[in-house]
């Protein structure tokens, strides 16, 4: 159920545009899963104001906002991934145990939905056909407007690359908080 998951809540994000980046380099980036950051994620996938998302939170977000039935998720799977999603063992998931089961997961959802390609336009210069979780890091913090990618490899080797964007809503709005772009 973890592509499915990863997959429909990727769409649902999308269609939402709450917490999007759409608009932000949309022409750079191979696929529409791998430069999604797991923050911006989160905050779709909370249905609650708290720090936390429960299982039950979690359980309502995917049958009524995600429309996914019995028969796609059952209930048994959805407990099982929300305990794995739960790195930190506490009963309820928060945005630091999505971006670490987030990571974990892209690359396999990618090969799942077909996206990981390794024919795509830009994969060797921003390095989108690898799995290793280093690969390709980029970290959005306070009054940065730009991305950083940093191609896997020991330094000195690692390579830096930084890509200028235009300032956007959101980026202002969560300009305190880091946030993470895995492949």
């Amino acid at each position: 159920v973890t592509p499915i998951f990863l997959r429909e809540l990727l769409k649902y994000h999308r269609k939402s545009r709450r917490y999007t980046l759409d608009n932000f380099c949309s022409d750079r980036f191979d696929s529409p899963l791998q430069f999604v950051s797991p923050f911006l994620l989160f905050k779709t996938l909370q249905t609650s104001s708290g720090e936390g998302m429960s299982q039950e939170n979690f359980r309502t977000f995917l049958r009524d906002k995600l429309e996914l039935g019995p028969e796609l998720a059952p209930d048994d799977e959805i407990t099982s991934l929300f305990n794995h999603m739960d790195t930190s063992n506490t009963g309820d998931v928060d945005m630091y145990d999505f971006a670490n089961f987030y990571q974990a997961n892209t690359c396999y959802a990618l090969d799942e939905m077909g996206l990981r390609s390794p024919k795509r336009r830009h994969s060797k210069r921003i390095n989108t056909t690898s799995c290793h979780s280093s690969s390709c890091i980029t970290r959005i913090v306070s009054g940065v407007t730009s991305f950083d990618f940093t191609s896997p490899g020991s330094p000195p080797k690692a390579e830096r690359r930084t890509i200028n964007c235009p300032p956007t809503d959101e980026l202002r709005h969560n300009s305190s908080i880091d946030s993470w772009f895995f492949e």
